[in-house]
Formats: C-alpha cells, sequence, structure tokens
C-alpha cells in the first residue's frame, strides 16, 4: 500500500528490481504513486531504466511477469495514466506520455485514460491528452532499440488521431462520458479536437 511504497522510497531504492513488484492486487509501486497522486514518488520511478516500455511484447501476450510503464493492477487493470487521468494531474500524465506510456490502454471496461479524464470533469488533463495524439514529438524519454523501433513506430503512428473516437464496452466515446458527467469544458475540447 502507499504507507508501505513511501517507506521503501524514503530509505532510498537499493534494489531497481523493486519497480517489479506488484501487491496482492497487481499493482506495481508506479501504479501506486499515479494512484495517491504522488509525482515525486512516480517521476523517480519513471527515471529507472526498468520502467521504460516493452515493445518487443505485444498487449494482448502480456504476462504477469512482463511489468513496464503500462502494466495495470490485475482488478480493472489501471495503470498509471488512468490514474494520474483520473486525479486530474496533467503533470504526471505529460510525464508519462513523454517516457511512452501508452495513451489508449484500456481498464477491464475498456475506458482509455481520456475516457476517465473526461468522466471525472479533469479539463487540463483531457488537453494533455488531446495534445499527446498530435505528435510524436511527446515521446521524448523513450530509448527504443534498433530492433524495437518498427514496433514502437506503428504503436505510436496507431495512437495518434484516435482517442475520441474510441468506444468503451458500454459503446461510450470520450464525449459521451464528459457529457454524462456534465463537464461542458471536456465536451468542447473534444469537439475541437
Amino acid at each position: 500500500d502507499g504507507v508501505k511504497l513511501s517507506k521503501i522510497m524514503s530509505q532510498g531504492l537499493l534494489d531497481e528490481n523493486i519497480v517489479r513488484y506488484r501487491d496482492q492486487e497487481g499493482r506495481t509501486p508506479l501504479t501506486l504513486a499515479a494512484a495517491q497522486n504522488d509525482t515525486v514518488t512516480a517521476e523517480y520511478l519513471l527515471n529507472i531504466d526498468a520502467m521504460k516500455p516493452n515493445f518487443s511484447v505485444v498487449a494482448e501476450t502480456k504476462s504477469d511477469d512482463d511489468i513496464d510503464i503500462d502494466t495495470g493492477d490485475y482488478v480493472q487493470n489501471w495503470s498509471a495514466l488512468h490514474w494520474a487521468a483520473y486525479n486530474g494531474n496533467g503533470y504526471l500524465a505529460s510525464a508519462l506520455l513523454s517516457h511512452g506510456a501508452a495513451l489508449h490502454n484500456r481498464t477491464r471496461s475498456g475506458s482509455t485514460p481520456l475516457m476517465i479524464a473526461c468522466a471525472e470533469g479533469r479539463i487540463a488533463t483531457v488537453h494533455v491528452l488531446l495534445g499527446a495524439d498530435e505528435s510524436l514529438d511527446a515521446v521524448k524519454h523513450v530509448k527504443v532499440a534498433q530492433k524495437d523501433y518498427a514496433a514502437w513506430r506503428k504503436r505510436a503512428t496507431r495512437q495518434m488521431f484516435m482517442s475520441p473516437k474510441l468506444r468503451d464496452r458500454n459503446g461510450m466515446t470520450a464525449l459521451h462520458h464528459a457529457a454524462c458527467a456534465g463537464s461542458f469544458e471536456c465536451c468542447v475540447a473534444l469537439l475541437q479536437s
């Protein structure tokens, strides 16, 4: 839980493999930090090479041992980016995206981070997520091996201009979520994107 995470972080990270740890609910330290809106800890974890995205593993074939920046929990499959969107932490969302987090990573219910930000009325985070769709330049800190570059480029290109059009398992788009939440600002941002 969060208390254990803070205790580990205050003692310093003795073993880089700690980022690959999962608690009983499948949450990684990065996911916990994002859920607690702890930007400092999340940034520290992002700067550890072990958290870089694994482009050689297809999302559908990931096992519980394949832990990276996009790893979600066992219950709802919420990643750190989903939590940043939920908490309205645009700064953390931007940091996660610049380290290669998948913009269209889905929860078990099919929600993307953009849908979650819209459902919570987090307009600043909605702008960050919509802006990430505009350019591959948002990914600054990802070091992609030559053999993985084609897979990375395909994934990054596929993400461009898709967020507002995706639907969750209930058939709802980000615009539906914003309208249901009564967030006029999010609706306008989506319609203008």
